[in-house]
């Protein structure tokens, strides 16, 4: 069926006669659209009979390959909401994320909506939320229940668990797979950006558990993760070329989509790891396949999608282990001094060296070959250089505090402490452009604003209000509220577990702050 446009009524101010397609209401709008997306979506899969009895049971494609399976077209409607969702969507939720133009861009997403009725869904939900959005950001809770609703539809793998999923056989299903957990990542990021933690937890197990055994189908398995996972994207390819030239590789939808969900994966589990006192639960993939510092071509790249490079999320994760073995040790009564000052050393020594390399890169850095025309981009490559530089920057300043944190050099509010918060704030105050990316870096701004001094917090305040409106920064705005009630309580924390981030916390769920 074709949209309904009868809500579109305004007058051209050039020609009193003609009639332009203008909304009324947005959010009347975005009713609308949410309902023709319902609409579109049942005439089409009616035609298909084999896909409608499995959208019944299963939240994803029939189980053949989704290489060799017909993508089903968008509707007119369906095109319009995820237009909203590349154009407005994506900035909103992964304001660091920089598609290579020359491996697709964006194309991706499209194309694996297009091979999976759940990603599908969750697309052109979200985008019909910020369709709806646009007028104004107070009272969503409407649409946000309704686009959750509708996105929820049909997807067993969220109410029945993944077992349901991975117990059919992963193997001959990996496309299916990745587009599932690309969907689940998808509906978390959503979640949590929106304020609405209570289900992130257990999206991120979903996805856990589907990583685990896409990962688990390659022959390598836990003794070369890396391997493991090169040889999955290679089972996902192959890529095409852009024509007429075809000089162009691109990576295929499957492989640029799971690398993507892989990243956001990864990154929440690294962060969610330092308010437990356990290790990271995918941490025996994180090392190798993150790489190390000097590693010219990993596998993934985190820089592009959450503004820091990969290997200063290694030592957080390397610091959580640290703080998940010293825990172990207490619970047993035996501590192994000496190997706790080796291990702390030899981090500290690492995030020091490499934070001094940052700054110099800063300054050293020179504009490089665009990889394309400066008029089709919005920065030039020498301001993405420095400003994930900068970025990095903050998170290595953030590890080395929950570094200290972990080692109990000193209290709060000792001078090695206050100088990482001190440069934190600096760079989030004066550096970071534009302010939109600090949905990023909200782990980095609650550890320093928590273990801020009262001259120090004026400017926490003031880089709070350079995001405006407040409620479009959820994890910001939460992470700033418990900063609040801990500058209240005169920074003290409520035990005495110095090494504790979650201390911090008056619920366990409220640990999505630190993730977006």
């Amino acid at each position: 069926m074709e949209m309904d446009l009868t809500f579109y009524e305004v007058k051209d101010i050039s020609d009193s006669d003609s009639d332009r397609t203008l909304p009324k209401n947005l959010r009347e709008a975005s009713t609308v659209v949410l309902q023709s997306i319902e609409n579109d979506a049942a005439e089409r899969y009616s035609e298909n009979s084999s896909m409608q009895s499995q959208r019944g049971s299963d939240c994803s494609l029939p189980s053949d390959d989704t290489h060799n399976a017909t993508p089903i077209p968008f509707g007119r409607s369906e095109t319009l909401a995820a237009n909203y969702y590349i154009e407005y969507g994506i900035p909103f939720l992964y304001p660091c994320y920089r598609s290579n133009p020359i491996q697709g861009g964006k194309s991706w997403i499209l194309d694996m909506a297009m091979n999976n009725p759940l990603l599908r869904q969750v697309i052109v939900c979200q985008g019909s939320y910020f369709f709806g959005l646009i007028g104004s950001w107070a009272d969503n809770n409407a649409l946000y229940e309704t686009a959750v609703t509708q996105m929820s539809q049909g997807a067993t793998i969220l109410t029945q668990g993944p077992d349901v999923f991975i117990s059919t056989g992963i193997q001959d299903r990996l496309p299916e797979a990745v587009h599932t957990m690309t969907a689940i990542m998808q509906m978390q990021r959503f979640s949590a950006a929106t304020q609405r933690f209570s289900k992130c937890q257990s999206y991120l197990d979903i996805a856990r558990t589907i990583f685990k055994a896409v990962l688990g189908t390659a022959t390598y398995g836990l003794e070369n993760p890396r391997s493991s996972f090169e040889a999955v994207i290679d089972r996902l390819g192959p890529g095409s070329h852009i024509v007429p030239s075809q000089i162009f590789p691109v990576s295929s939808p499957d492989q640029a989509g799971f690398r993507f969900s892989t990243i956001l994966l990864i990154f929440d589990d690294i962060i969610a790891s330092t308010v437990r006192n356990e290790k990271p639960t995918l941490y025996e993939y994180i090392p190798s396949i993150l790489g190390h510092k000097d590693d010219p071509y990993p596998p993934i790249d985190f820089s592009g999608v959450v503004g820091c490079r990969n290997w200063v999320l290694v030592q957080i994760a390397e610091i959580s282990m640290l703080k998940a073995w010293k825990y172990q040790c207490k619970r047993a009564g035996i501590i192994d001094h000496e190997e706790r000052v080796r291990r702390v050393t030899e981090i500290r020594k690492a995030l020091e060296l490499y934070l001094y390399d940052l700054k110099k890169e800063v300054k050293t850095i020179k504009s490089g070959e665009d990889m394309m025309p400066e008029i089709f981009i919005t920065e030039t490559l020498q301001t993405i250089s420095i400003q994930t530089s900068l970025i990095t920057q903050v998170w290595c300043h953030a590890a080395l505090l929950y570094l200290s944190l972990v080692a109990e050099d000193d209290g709060p509010s000792g001078i090695p402490k206050q100088v990482h918060v001190g440069n934190i704030i600096a760079l989030l105050y004066l550096e970071i452009s534009p302010k939109t990316r600090i949905r990023t870096m909200a782990w980095p701004f609650y550890v320093a604003g928590c273990l801020s001094q009262p001259e120090r917090r004026w400017s926490m305040r003031e880089t709070v209000a350079m995001l405006q409106p407040l409620n479009a920064f959820g994890t910001i705005q939460l992470a700033f509220d418990i900063m609040e009630s801990v500058w209240q309580n005169g920074g003290a924390k409520p035990n005495a577990s110095e090494d504790d981030l979650s201390d911090w916390f008056t619920n366990t769920d409220n640990v999505t702050a630190l993730l977006v």
